[in-house]
């Protein structure tokens, strides 16, 4: 009930959610995780979440944002 995770096989998933205590104002974090084989550029292992993710919710059309502001 606090946001949305999306599960993608056995090897990755996504999880969209409002950070704060109240949606004016509020963070939109997401949160992308994939199992890696092998050692290689974690970019290139999370780079078709990103993507699932923008084309599903509009989010860089709706923000204007096309990068995030902190990544962890």
């Amino acid at each position: 009930g606090q946001g949305l995770r999306v599960v993608c096989g056995d090897d990755a998933r996504v999880i969209v959610r409002l950070s704060g205590t109240g949606t004016s104002g509020a963070t939109l974090r997401l949160y992308f995780e994939a199992l890696e084989a092998g050692r290689g550029d974690a970019h290139a292992h999370v780079a078709p979440l990103v993507a699932f993710v923008n084309d599903v919710t509009g989010l860089a059309r709706r923000t204007g944002r096309t990068a995030p502001t902190v990544i962890t």
